[in-house]
């Protein structure tokens, strides 16, 4: 039987290094974002093993599979390339993670930030 465990997860956040404060990202510039994962409160422990983040460009018609390093538990971090962040578009960022009881979640946003 497959239970759907994903209420069992905090939607997670999803933080960016769009340091002037308007929430805008310049083109052709690289930006890191944090991924902070963790379980509800009230919901068994179980250590997040895998996670996995994408960004899209187009409102989430493709998506390209920007790579992760965990930084400490449930932290992990990744660099979108500049190369990719062209004036005039938004930003959706996409992302999975999967805990030690194999229980998973998967959460989009389109449309997190625009480039100018």
């Amino acid at each position: 039987m497959d239970a759907d465990l994903s209420a069992a997860w905090t939607q997670g956040a999803f933080g960016a290094n769009l340091t002037d404060g308007t929430n805008i990202a310049g083109g052709g510039r690289p930006v890191t974002v944090d991924l902070h994962i963790a379980r509800q409160e009230g919901a068994p422990a179980s250590e997040v093993v895998a996670a996995t983040l994408q960004l899209s460009t187009d409102d989430g018609t493709t998506w390209k599979e920007i790579r992760l390093q965990r930084v400490e538990a449930g932290h992990y971090r990744g660099v979108l390339p500049g190369s990719r962040l062209h004036a005039g578009t938004w930003v959706s960022l996409r992302t999975t993670a999967r805990d030690a009881a194999n229980s998973r979640v998967a959460r989009a946003l389109i449309r997190a930030f625009p480039v100018r």
